[in-house]
């Protein structure tokens, strides 16, 4: 028997649409509302703080929560 392309498509695509839906428990979102997990900051605040952590680490760059170093976070 065989299964046509378009469907496979489509399930797959209900599957993953299906994982998002997930209510997201109290003790999460606390992680969740922390200011590194928003997409986008205030502009003027992120260019200061670039601005003392490149003077203070001699560094430029890689200020989101995916920057560089050791990990060791």
């Amino acid at each position: 028997m065989l299964v046509s392309g378009g469907l496979i498509t489509a399930l797959v695509v209900l599957a993953l649409g299906a994982a998002g839906c997930v209510t997201v428990r109290p003790e999460d979102k606390g992680l969740l509302a922390q200011p590194s997990m928003s997409f986008g900051s205030d502009g003027r605040t992120r260019a200061h703080d670039e601005h003392i952590f490149s003077n203070r680490e001699g560094s430029y760059g890689a200020g989101g929560v995916s920057g560089g170093g050791c990990g060791c976070n």
